[in-house]
């Protein structure tokens, strides 16, 4: 029933979702794709028949919208002591927080992939125990949607100098860019700051980055390329 659809929206990724070509959308129907890959890395195999196309990171003919934060989570209250945490898949930069920990005797969490995997809101519930949320990346590819997931538990984010992090550069102030100190310096920093009751979280980046708006976006793209 696709003809039947004002828009069909395709979420591609060039790993999970990569089969379709141009002939299997129905002609007359506006079709929307988000890349979570973008040349030279990799191309699309329906990008020029796409009418409405996203991309967390300018690409041309793409409308950037780096990757939104979800904003309709209940969260729980925070683990009473002192935590550190990593939501990931690849592992990047994990072993180095994990050792910081290990010195300071600081609790470290991780996900525990022997209980099978969590939904997406379930992984956001689980890091937004911790008192603070640790992305120690060293790859440069593209764009995190792993600081967007840590920007929707709420607290407070310590990051590395990646450029994977750059659409959040409106958030230096509430982010704990690493801006070439260490990441046990700026741990320190951040359970000084817990110490003192003066944690920084990002709240307005939730604000500016968030799904509501996101969906907004979207729709207007869409309406404008049907009119």
């Amino acid at each position: 029933d696709a003809a039947s659809y004002d828009v069909i929206h395709v979420n591609w990724h060039p790993i999970a979702f990569n089969t379709y070509g141009p002939g299997h959308f129905p002609a007359g129907t506006l079709l929307s794709v988000y890349l979570n890959d973008i040349p030279p890395w990799s191309g699309c195999p329906f990008h020029d028949r796409a009418d409405v196309r996203f991309a967390a990171e300018p690409s041309p003919g793409c409308i950037v919208l780096p990757y939104p934060v979800a904003d309709w989570i209940t969260l729980p209250q925070v683990d009473p002591v002192f935590s550190v945490g990593c939501s990931t898949v690849r592992g990047d930069g994990v072993a180095i927080v994990a050792g910081i920990c290990a010195a300071k005797n600081w609790d470290f969490h991780i996900p525990d992939r022997s209980t099978g995997w969590l939904t997406y809101e379930q992984e956001v519930q689980r890091i937004a125990r911790n008192t603070v949320n640790v992305l120690w990346y060293f790859e440069g590819r593209g764009k995190s949607g792993g600081l967007s997931q840590a920007v929707s538990a709420q607290r407070p984010v310590v990051c590395s100098d990646s450029p994977m992090f750059s659409h959040f550069d409106d958030a230096a102030d509430e982010i704990y860019f690493a801006e070439g100190d260490t990441l046990e310096v700026k741990l320190q920093q951040v359970y000084e700051a817990y110490e003192n009751n003066t944690l920084r979280r990002p709240r307005q980046a939730r604000a500016r980055h968030s799904w509501t708006r996101a969906t907004q976006q979207m729709v207007a793209a869409w309406e404008a390329a049907r009119s």
